[in-house]
């Protein structure tokens, strides 16, 4: 990392608000234990679904860290949100099975207790979604970017298609990518850090960064923190 400057980088948060209450107050200490010149918090995408948080998470991640920059990446999670906000017919299908119904609860968004909800429920269920999300928060969701570079790092939500110059990745592949897991380090222009794939451990290979150690499931939510050539975890 360039001198002084500093970065936070946390997993799948995925609606647990109580983790991203005790992630802020770890950052927030650490970085009055160490100070530095210059802060950046980035999640890795998938701040939503699942837990019972979400809107309180991304309402966290709109005010920000005190005396750092925020960034929050988009996951394929928070694609699915907004593609179901534009096609509801035509995308609701797949975000519901993949936590819908727990994000539309949270901004308090009746879904009728259906698992799959027929297309004029759906059509119903995003425009009571469209009224009830603040405009901040859909701002914060339709700017995400798919990734950020910053020093010897490139950070996406799912990865790097191994092989291909990170400048021509695809967004799919950021959002969506499990091919060249945690196991496996493949060169690259720089390092990848990343989440999308549960893993018991963090790894930190030479050129790969997997963090996201599942925290829906295990309550455990690995933070990087890269400052200079250090490279360490906060566990919260």
């Amino acid at each position: 990392m360039p001198e002084g400057h500093r970065i936070y980088a946390f997993g799948d948060l995925h609606g647990r608000d109580d983790l991203a209450q005790r992630l802020r107050a770890a950052i927030i200490a650490d970085m009055v234990n160490e100070p530095a010149a210059e802060v950046t918090v980035i999640g890795l995408g998938d701040l939503i679904d699942r837990g019972p948080g979400s809107h309180a998470v991304i309402a966290s991640m709109v005010a920000g860290f005190p005396g750092a920059a925020t960034i929050g990446l988009r996951g394929n999670h928070e694609q699915m949100l907004l593609d179901f906000l534009e096609d509801p017919q035509r995308h609701g299908q797949q975000w519901f099975r993949n936590g819908a119904p727990e994000t539309l609860r949270s901004y308090g968004v009746q879904t009728g207790g259906r698992e799959r909800p027929p297309p004029e429920e759906l059509a119903r269920i995003r425009d009571a979604f469209a009224r009830a999300i603040p405009p901040a928060e859909l701002m914060f969701l339709q700017r995400m970017p798919f990734s950020h570079t910053a020093g010897d790092y490139f950070f996406a939500h799912a990865g790097a298609r191994p092989g291909v110059a990170l400048a021509e990745q695809e967004p799919t592949d950021l959002l969506w990518i499990r091919a060249g897991r945690a196991d496996s380090d493949a060169p690259a222009e720089k390092v990848v850090v990343h989440g999308h794939t549960p893993i018991e451990q963090p790894f930190l290979g030479k050129f790969r960064i997997n963090i996201d150690t599942g925290a829906y499931f295990t309550n455990r939510l690995s933070c990087l923190v890269l400052s200079n050539a250090d490279r360490r975890l906060l566990a919260v």
